[in-house]
């Protein structure tokens, strides 16, 4: 940028700049980040209550990490785990849920991961052992972020 328009009294709010290799510190992880009309918001931790099944609130947010009761998931014909989470708007045509196991404190099990956006502000998520002879026997820190493709 030029020294002539970091020195204005009011700057120009019509001027687009193009930031590559970025370094971003900690300030913005208490604040959100705008760069043109595009918003970046800060995730919600959430803590799930009573049971792996129990249905977590999103209260709207679009980023989210979720850590979980801790899951007996066995190897046997009943191999999944589901739970909703709750006021979570992902039904636009132009939405995309990222899920994934950010981190598994279990010892045993292999987990997977994969979800699916349903009706009334509800995204369910389930939770796969492909372990054919290990239950899982861990928490979970889940991420969820709702991306938005563009054309």
């Amino acid at each position: 940028m030029s020294s002539q328009y970091l020195n204005q009294s009011v700057p120009n709010q019509n001027v687009n700049i193009r930031v590559n290799d970025a370094i971003i510190d900690k300030s913005v992880a208490t604040k959100d980040l705008q760069i043109n009309q595009y918003i970046f918001k800060k995730h919600s931790i959430i803590n799930q209550a009573t049971s792996p099944t129990s249905s977590v609130n999103a209260n709207y947010k679009a980023n989210l990490t979720i850590n979980t009761q801790t899951f007996t998931t066995p190897h046997s014909s009943n191999n999944s785990t589901t739970f909703s989470i709750t006021s979570y708007d992902c039904s636009l045509a132009t939405d995309n849920v990222n899920v994934s196991i950010q981190r598994y404190n279990g010892t045993t099990g292999l987990p997977v991961i994969t979800g699916r956006c349903l009706d009334n502000n509800i995204y369910e998520v389930t939770i796969i052992n492909l372990h054919n002879s290990q239950d899982l026997n861990g928490t979970f820190r889940i991420s969820a972020e709702i991306t938005y493709l563009l054309s």
